[in-house]
């Protein structure tokens, strides 16, 4: 079966620093695939090379098997790769739907300028059905600027939703919330997964990583150190010795037992 999606040798240097090195990793359809590490690890600049934001040094993407890593990011999103990133920047002038078709228009294959001047009623209909996947329905008409956070980091994920993406990649989805507002997160993704969804979701907040993901992926120094079910982080001399510690890894031990 063909990956979604698959990363073979990836490499991202800055002069002599390898901020990204020699990186192998695929995501199968229908998988959450989790990648957490210490800060300055090289996760969000392995997020710029898959996306198209920065170009590989070395290696290739390739995206339900097709070589992405030479295409632009408005390219690659018309694609099927929706990322949507940390900071939950929108247009605050602009309504909640308006914002969610923004999203729409880039993510098409043809020049967004035609989308955004021609906007149908079905168009319309597709982005209030992607807030009313993100609980935001009654939001459509309220201007960006008079929503909470949490809010707006769902009508972030509405407006990579939109287009019905073959992959969504979500860069620290929860930072920042309340407890409260993270179980809420939680529970979007996890319906959207139901639904078919494939993630990928760079997070620290290691209870959320553990619970939402199918696999982890560990990195440090640019590197991979550890791959692998979420139930087995804690038991990873690397991985507790690097980045969990004691403390943190009896809690994941002891949620994972909870969960038994």
């Amino acid at each position: 079966m063909t990956a979604i999606l698959e990363c073979r040798s990836v490499t991202k240097s800055f002069g002599a620093l390898r901020a990204v090195n020699d990186i192998t990793f695929s995501v199968q359809r229908n998988e959450v695939l989790g990648i957490t590490g210490p800060n300055g690890a090289g996760k969000t600049t392995l997020f710029e090379v898959v996306s198209g934001f920065s170009r590989a040094s070395s290696g290739t993407v390739h995206l339900g098997g097709e070589d992405i890593t030479e295409l632009a990011p408005h390219v690659i999103c018309s694609r099927g790769m929706m990322r949507v990133f940390q900071s939950a920047a929108a247009f605050d002038t602009l309504t909640a739907w308006q914002n969610v078709y923004i999203g729409h228009a880039f993510s098409r294959r043809h020049p967004p300028l035609m989308s955004l001047l021609r906007i149908t009623r079905e168009d319309r209909a597709s982005c209030l059905e992607a807030l009313e996947r993100v609980g935001l329905a009654h939001r459509a008409n309220t201007r960006v600027a008079e929503l909470p956070v949490l809010e707006r980091k769902f009508l972030m994920i509405a407006s990579a939703l939109v287009s019905n993406p073959s992959i969504l990649m979500l860069d620290e989805p929860v930072g920042g919330l309340t407890q409260d507002e993270i179980d809420q997160v939680f529970d979007l993704l996890t319906s959207l997964r139901k639904n078919g969804a494939t993630i990928v979701v760079i997070e620290h907040v290691m209870r959320f990583m553990v619970k939402i993901a199918d696999r982890v992926m560990v990195m440090h120094h640019g590197e991979m150190i550890f791959d692998g079910e979420p139930g087995r982080l804690a038991r990873d001399e690397t991985v507790r010795s690097i980045y969990l510690g004691e403390k943190e890894a009896s809690r994941i031990a002891g949620a994972e037992e909870r969960k038994r």
